[in-house]
């Protein structure tokens, strides 16, 4: 009986599982809110210069040549940029997934671990009932025993 309940977790352990997924949660609710900020800050910046070159049309038809090159390069740079955060916007969206199912497994599996624990708590019980009653049983037989060679006993002296 005993050696069923070394299976079971300790309470020490359930505690300990709870907070692992408690901080777990949290630090994915926080990378959550760190990768909005990252996306919404980015999206600020490279829409920034863009911005600024729509609001100055004039000043660029004054621009010389070498330096209207210069921002051609500069117009491939962001764009290139653009393109570059938007890969690390889809990545960290995957990302964000994956930390979202595995929340899902883990609290799938922490349901899991519960129901076990109830399980082997149950077993336990039922063994120990089960225990008592074969006890019980066993004293019946005995004592069923010792009136059977009474009532022989008490036979044998009638019949004599």
């Amino acid at each position: 009986m005993s050696s069923l309940r070394q299976f079971s977790p300790s309470r020490n352990e359930k505690l300990q599982y709870d907070k692992l997924v408690k901080e777990f949660e949290a630090l994915l609710t926080q990378f959550n809110q760190v990768c909005q900020t990252v996306i919404k800050k980015e999206n600020d910046i490279s829409k920034l210069p863009q911005d600024q070159k729509q609001a100055t049309p004039e000043i660029q038809d004054e621009v010389p040549q070498g330096l209207k090159q210069l921002g051609d390069i500069s117009d491939i740079v962001q764009l290139d940029r653009r393109n570059q955060i938007a890969t690390i916007e889809s990545d960290m969206t995957e990302i964000h997934a994956m930390f979202k199912e595995v929340a899902e497994m883990v609290g799938d599996q922490g349901k899991m671990l519960d129901e076990t624990d109830r399980n082997m708590d149950v077993t336990v019980k039922e063994t120990t009932k089960a225990v008592k009653e074969l006890e019980q049983g066993s004293k019946y037989q005995v004592s069923a025993r010792k009136k059977l060679y009474c009532i022989l006993i008490m036979a044998i002296v009638l019949i004599l």
